[in-house]
This record gives C-alpha cells, structure tokens and sequence, in this order.
C-alpha cells in the first residue's frame, strides 16, 4: 500500500517544529506508516529554499529521523506571482482567489499533484485546507481522499471578525467567512471523510448538514508513563505555544500584561514563564517585566512542565483543541483556563480544570493553585485521567486506522 499525504508545512526541522501542527501530523504520518509500504510526503516550499537543493536521499533521511518513520519527500515550489485584480472580486466566495490559498493553486502547483496521483497511490491525505485546495483544480482523480480540517476554519474567522476593534474591521473580516465556509464544504465533498480534533465540532459540522462525511480525532499525545504524584513547591505559572501564531500572542499579551501583575503583588515570589517559538512577537516581551522570563522553543518538555506549578491558558480567539492543555494534562498539571481554550475538550470546570474568564478570575484561580497543593494534585490527577481516556495516542491511531480501512478495500 503507498499512502501520498500532502500538506503546506514546510519540512520540519528536530528542535525547531515541535508545535501543535506537527504534534497532530505526527498522528496521521505515524497511523499511515504503520499501513503502509511508501509514504510520501509532498511539502510546499518557497521559491529558493534550502532543501531545493538538498540531495533527495539526505532530505528523505533527515525526514524520516524526524518523523521517526520511513518517509519520502516531494518538495513543490509555491507560485509567487501576483494575484491578478479581477481575482480579488472572487474571493469573498472563492478561496482559491485569496492571497493564502494563492500560492499552493497554480497550474504549476496542481501539475506536481498530479503526478503524484499518477504514481496511483492508495490514498490521500489532505492536511489542512490550504493543501487540499489544489485538488479542486483537478477534473478526474479516483484516488481516495482523506482530509484533515482539524479546525472548523470558518468558525474561527467568525470569532477573530467579532473581536477586531472596529465596525469596519469586522465588516471587512465577516465578508471573507461565507468563502472560507464554501471551501470547506468544497473539500468535504471530494473526501471520504473529513476529520475535525473535537466532538463539539462534529456535531456543529453536523448541525449544518456535513453528516457521517465528518468524524472526530482528537488531538492525542503519548501519554508520560511517569508522573510527579506532589505539585513542585516553586511557584512557577507556565504558558506555552508557538507566538507566530496570533491568537497565542494575543494571550501571552494578556498574561503578562493585564493577568501577571495581578499575581505577583500577591505573590512576590512566583515567576511566569513564557515558552515557545518566536517570544519577539509578544508585545511586552519588548518590555521588563517583573518576574517574567522567556525560554524560547524547549527541547525537555517533560522537564519544563516537571518545574512548573500552574499551566494558565488565557486564550480568547481560537477553534478546535488546545494541544498545551491536552500535554500538560497527559503530565497531571493542574490548569486555568478560558471557556475558550478549554472547548471541546470535555474537562468540568473544578474537577480536572478550572476555568475563568475575566483577568480577575484567572488571577485569583493561578494564585489559588500557587498556594494549594492539595487542590493542584487533585485536579493534576482527575486532568491526567481524562487524557489517558480520551487523548491517548493510541486509540487515535486505532480509529484513524479502523475509518480508513472502511474506505480503502482490503486495508487494515
């Protein structure tokens, strides 16, 4: 069997890629590997990139120690030129018009694909919008389809629109929505199956009318095998995620701004600790603040969250999972959280999370924690017990597995 899976990705880099996409990927390439005799991997990359000029093997090679499974790499180059006026009087209802779906929609673009089809792989895996996006340029293609949405994109634009600061802003974020919701029933429609990372957003999908076409695969993560029974004593508050990634830097903005300075003058010990790619991005990063420090991207997450007390996840524009919170539960941390950041996840307020809203609430919930170890182990252990059921790597694989099989005959 040879499974072709596409995604806009650049090819990831040990050390360096370590973000929630990958993390999610890593589920699909590892479930396809363990199907399949060949694997191939098709990465869109920019004009001049470095790994144009790599050797294939070295690139395969490479790629394959990464993904920690046999894998061969395609490399397409993005088309560059610019979008022509009248195609931007297309795009409130087309996205292949808009200047993010642009570039991976040429016919340069759509012609790599379809060599790649002409190799008659046995299926396909679309990851994300913006790679499956070119298959609507092609005609004829009986290869099955497999796409992952992983959010339900247009709910997020929704939300992001609603929260920009002017009338003329959202107006202007609004228009783009109805494309974007058209484009994902576009992609719907030439899948097998489409896979969202929740169940909340299964039954929205299906509420519109997506049906059995639509199933759920969690954001799932090996699970530690060994944990810390006992909170550690340090009163460290951790967040963490990848801040090219605006809704993240929206929130680490919030946390250290409005959030922290509530915590520490309170507690004038604790420290907040700030992880993950590009801190830069942050505004106050550009500022000293008190007690806040800046890690970077960290190799040993088993070590950051070990020293850390508190995961706090003041997230206010997002879809799907939170992948930080799914990990730090796998590691029975004990977290706050807003409504937002813990949707879909299935975790009850007070029980295996506490969830808080306003910059008060989350303050007063991080400070509680920082003083209560007993609440910390209590919520740490119910948080890890929800992850084992629910977001163990393991059973994702197995359903991933047991869906495809139904729709490619005579794979298992």
């Amino acid at each position: 069997m040879k499974s072709l899976i596409i995604t806009p990705t650049y090819p990831p880099m040990e050390g360096r890629d370590v973000h929630a996409i990958y993390k999610r990927l890593r589920m699909f390439v590892h479930t396809l590997s363990e199907m399949s005799d060949c694997v191939t991997m098709l990465h869109f990359v920019e004009p001049g990139a470095p790994e144009l000029e790599q050797d294939s093997r070295q690139l395969d090679h490479a790629q394959s120690d990464y993904w920690g499974t046999s894998v061969r790499v395609k490399l397409v180059v993005k088309r560059k030129q610019p979008i022509p006026w009248w195609q931007h009087l297309r795009s409130p209802f087309s996205i292949l018009s808009r200047p993010r779906f642009f570039p991976y929609v040429g016919d340069d673009q759509v012609a790599a694909i379809v060599s790649e089809l002409e190799e008659r792989p046995d299926l396909v895996l679309a990851h994300r919008i913006t790679a499956i996006a070119p298959l609507f340029r092609i005609k004829h293609n009986d290869v099955p389809v497999f796409f992952d949405l992983d959010d339900v994109e247009h709910k997020v634009k929704i939300r992001s629109s609603l929260a920009s600061g002017t009338m003329l802003s959202k107006l202007f974020n609004l228009i783009q929505v109805p494309g974007i919701y058209f484009g994902e029933r576009k992609a719907a429609s030439i899948a097998e199956l489409t896979f969202v990372c929740s169940e909340l957003d299964r039954r929205y999908l299906d509420r519109l009318g997506w049906r059995e076409k639509v199933q759920s695969i969690p954001n799932a993560l090996p699970i530690p095998q060994n944990v810390a029974s006992q909170p550690p004593t340090a009163p460290v508050v951790l967040f963490l995620g990848n801040y090219e990634y605006p809704p993240n830097a929206m929130a680490a903005e919030r946390l250290i701004s409005n959030i922290w300075p509530r915590i520490i003058n309170a507690r004038p010990t604790a420290c907040l600790t700030i992880a993950g790619n590009r801190p830069d991005l942050i505004p106050a990063y550009h500022r000293q603040v008190a007690g806040v420090e800046y890690t970077g991207v960290v190799d040993d997450l088993g070590r950051l969250y070990q020293r850390s007390r508190v995961i706090c996840c003041p997230i206010s524009i997002a879809g799907g999972t939170r992948v930080k919170l799914v990990e730090a539960a796998g590691y029975a941390k004990p977290m706050v959280s807003t409504a937002i950041g813990a949707e879909g996840l299935g975790m009850t307020d007070n029980v295996e999370i506490l969830i808080r809203d306003s910059d008060d609430g989350i303050a007063d919930a991080c400070s509680q924690l920082i003083d209560d170890a007993e609440l910390c182990a209590r919520l740490g252990s119910a948080a890890r017990e929800k992850a084992m059921a629910t977001y163990d790597v393991v059973h994702a694989k197995r359903k991933i597995r047991d869906l495809i099989a139904q729709r490619v005959p005579g794979r298992s």
